[in-house]
Order: C-alpha cells, then sequence, then structure tokens
C-alpha cells in the first residue's frame, strides 16, 4: 500500500493559495467595468476566502473544524450523501470561542453571509455602490488578518491598484439617493434590521464599514509624486477641517431605531415616563416627524424607522417639558419590616413570601389582589402583582429602579420594580407564580 504523502502544512499552504486566489478573483470582479454582477460574485467568492483563511488558521493550530458528534469511543463525523466531511462553514468559524477574528470584522462578516443568503435565490439591483463601504472592510480586513496570521509575505494589496474612472464623484452618487430607490423593501429591511442591532462603536467601526471622503486636489508641488489617491493622517488638523466641512457625507449610512429603541434611549436620558403610547405617538404627531423632509426616519417596507436625530430630538422636546416625562413622586409606603400576614411560597426553587390585600387596601377597587414580595437589604420590594387574569404583572415589563412600591397611573393598584439580580427569572418560572398565586389565594380571574 502506497504511503501517505500529505502533510498538515501541504493542505494549509493549498487553503491559503485558494483563500488569496478567491478574494483577489473577488476583488477583480467587482472592479471589472464590463460586469454588472458585481456585489453577488464580490459576497460569495469573499465568503469563500474567508472560509478557507480560518480553515488555515484552525488547522495550524490543531482544531478540528469538521462537524462531528462524539462517540462512546471515537469521534462520529458528518458527512455528505456523497461521503464527504462536512466543514465547518463561515458563521461557525466566526463563532468557536477560538476565532482570532474581532468583533467589528465578524459583524460586517456576518452582515454580508446574511446579504449572501437574502439575495442568492433572487436577483438584485443597486447593491455595488450602496454598500461598497462594507465591501472595502470586507476586504482591507481579509488583507489585515492574512498578514497577521500567517506573515506580511503573503498579503495581496501589493497585487493591487486603484482602477480609474472615467466620471468624477458627484454628491448624488455618494449620497445614493437614486440607487436606495431601487433596492428592493426586503433588503431594505434587512440592512435596517442588522445596523440597528448594532450600537454607535460597532456601527462607526472602520472594521465594520470603510467609509472614506474624496475632495479633489487642487494644487501640487513640482516634482511631488502624482498620485490620484493621497492619505492624510485622520488625526490630523486637515482631517479635523475636512470632517468638519463635509460632516453630512459621513452619514451617508445611517443606523435606523425602532420605536422601541427610541423610547429605551429616551428613558435612559432620565425620562421615566416616555413610553411608545401615548407619550411618542402623540411627540411624532405634534411635530409632523414622519415628514421624509425632515429627516427623521424613513419608511422601509411598510415599517418606519427612526434616526439618532430623531432620539436628540425626543430629548429636547422632553428637557423642554420640564417634570413632565420624569417620575420625581416620592415613594408612597416603604416596607421596612416585614408585610403582615406574609406567607412563605417555594416556587421553582426561588423562595418568595406572598401578602394577600383585601379591598380596603385599594379604596377605589373592589377587586382582590395578591402582592409579591422579596426581601431585598432589609426592606421588601414588590415583585409581581396578581388580580384579574388580565392584570397580571410581569415581572420583565416592570422598568423602574426603587425598591419601593408606589401607585402604577394608569390601574389602581401598587407596584414595584424589581432588583436587578431578579431578571434571570424566567417566563416560565413567572408563569408558575403567577397559577400559584391565582390557586392559592382564589384570586378573581
Amino acid at each position: 500500500m502506497t504511503p501517505r504523502k500529505r502533510s498538515i502544512g501541504s493542505v494549509k499552504k493549498e487553503l491559503i493559495t485558494k483563500s488569496k486566489e478567491a478574494a483577489l478573483s473577488a476583488i477583480k470582479v467587482f472592479n471589472d467595468p464590463l460586469i454588472t454582477f458585481k456585489s453577488e460574485t464580490f459576497i460569495v467568492l469573499m465568503i469563500i476566502a474567508w472560509t478557507y483563511l480560518l480553515h488555515a488558521y484552525y488547522r495550524s493550530k490543531g482544531i478540528e473544524y469538521r462537524y462531528f458528534r462524539q462517540g462512546p469511543k471515537r469521534r462520529i463525523f458528518d458527512k455528505t450523501k456523497r461521503g464527504s466531511y462536512k466543514y465547518w462553514e463561515l458563521e461557525r468559524c466566526l463563532n468557536d470561542k477560538s476565532c482570532p477574528i474581532d468583533r467589528d470584522t465578524a459583524n460586517n462578516l456576518k452582515f454580508l453571509i446574511g446579504l449572501r443568503h437574502e439575495i442568492e435565490h433572487q436577483m438584485t439591483r443597486s447593491l455595488d455602490g450602496f454598500l461598497s463601504g462594507r465591501y472595502q472592510a470586507c476586504a482591507i480586513n481579509y488583507n489585515d488578518y492574512l498578514k497577521k496570521i500567517f506573515g506580511k509575505k503573503q498579503g495581496i494589496d501589493s497585487q493591487l491598484t486603484y482602477s480609474i474612472q472615467f466620471l468624477e464623484l458627484s454628491e448624488e452618487q455618494i449620497r445614493h439617493k437614486t440607487h436606495e430607490t431601487h433596492i428592493p423593501k426586503r433588503l431594505q429591511t434587512y440592512i435596517a434590521d442588522f445596523d440597528g442591532a448594532l450600537n454607535h462603536e460597532e456601527y462607526n467601526s472602520s472594521r465594520f464599514s470603510y467609509r472614506m471622503l474624496f475632495k479633489r486636489k487642487l494644487v501640487n508641488r513640482p516634482g511631488q509624486a502624482d498620485r490620484v489617491v493621497e492619505f492624510i493622517d485622520p488625526k490630523s488638523d486637515l482631517a479635523k477641517h475636512i470632517d468638519k466641512e463635509y460632516w453630512v457625507k459621513k452619514e451617508v449610512e445611517r443606523p435606523k431605531f425602532r420605536p422601541t429603541n427610541v423610547v429605551k434611549a429616551v428613558q435612559k436620558a432620565g425620562f421615566d415616563k416616555f413610553r411608545v403610547n401615548p407619550e411618542h405617538v402623540h411627540m411624532w404627531q405634534s411635530e409632523d416627524a414622519k415628514d421624509p423632509g425632515k429627516g427623521y426616519g424613513v419608511e422601509v417596507q411598510g415599517a418606519w424607522y427612526w434616526y439618532q436625530s430623531w432620539i436628540n430630538r425626543c430629548i429636547e422636546l422632553c428637557e423642554a417639558s420640564g417634570n413632565l416625562y420624569k417620575d420625581d413622586s416620592s415613594p408612597a409606603c416603604e416596607m421596612d419590616q416585614t408585610p403582615k400576614d406574609a406567607v412563605p411560597v417555594t416556587i421553582s426553587d426561588h423562595a418568595f413570601e406572598c401578602v394577600r390585600l383585601s379591598e380596603a387596601d385599594f379604596k377605589n377597587d373592589k377587586a382582590v389582589y395578591v402582592v409579591l414580595c422579596v426581601k431585598e437589604s432589609g426592606k421588601w420590594t414588590v415583585l409581581n402583582v396578581g388580580g384579574r387574569r388580565s392584570m397580571l404583572f410581569n415581572i420583565n415589563t416592570l422598568n423602574r429602579k426603587d425598591l419601593w412600591y408606589e401607585k402604577c397611573p394608569d390601574r389602581n393598584l401598587w407596584v414595584c420594580s424589581y432588583p436587578a439580580h431578579h431578571k434571570k427569572d424566567s417566563d416560565q418560572n413567572l408563569k408558575k407564580l403567577e397559577k400559584t398565586i391565582i390557586k392559592k389565594y382564589n384570586v378573581p380571574t
């Protein structure tokens, strides 16, 4: 029998070579003026390039990157119908704890993976310019990690140059106004949802999207290299001046927020009484904020998304309203002592005490309520209120920080928030809790 000659090094070398060829092919196709199938080809080939790159990395570290299940004595590897091993796809590579890729680069790749899922079964248009910053970041990130992991000699930057353009970039091209109108609604929704899940730092990272500002250079010193593109230090005075002068061009791709995200941001600014309905609804209606001309948001496939400028405007209006949206009420009652008639209850390994409150405790309400309390630093915190089934409070809906309970303005109930460590209680435990309260204390349903 002929002995196997293949070594670990040869497989790793082949993976690196094919990875580089896939990346170069992706960039070559994208820069070809005669090809219109740019975005789709670039995304598919770059995903292959990154996958092979990480396979080579895991192989060099001795990390198994094939799917398997552990049998009684040995690993049982998953295989295709034709008998080939099933290797990790790119997203699985990124999610592994040994992955060397940073968070923002991973966000960029996960965005492209999701975009590939959206476009692989249906033709699309106008993505080439609209998402070019993310494609550029993907290519730069790839070259950086190729050199970082396998050495500078492996870099592909020496094999690339800038493509020559026939036309100047116009303001309209930079802002992508004409291109955006041709992007399918489903893709606009995907982009908006993905961007909305990122925080400000993640969204603005150059690893996620490489944004550049081009300015025509009017003069040049004699004898100086006449380059089409010259780079300046982002921290230099010139860069700061350009940033200030052309700040609006940096908003080509703006993060988008759903109403719940807007409300959370306003509440975080100190306006606890600001809710989606009616406060936020009344505010955008009075400001006519959904007028596209005001630039506060955009409609994507029938759903409205808000920009950061609208969040800032909401905070301004709340500040101008004094204490209207602030919770400045004083405690109605502090429970420094054990409540009267407290009954110990143990549910799902959590020890609680329940108190039955009669109608005498609620002068304007005839229903009987049960208050769930837990002791915290010598004080009692109300975690849940049970009454008619439709009025049961889930602790995850309470968004208050105080450790005393106060009157709920919408209903004649006394409620209180919970300490942060109680957030771990699952919805399943809460449902058991509510059923137990109703059954044990005969709460009207």
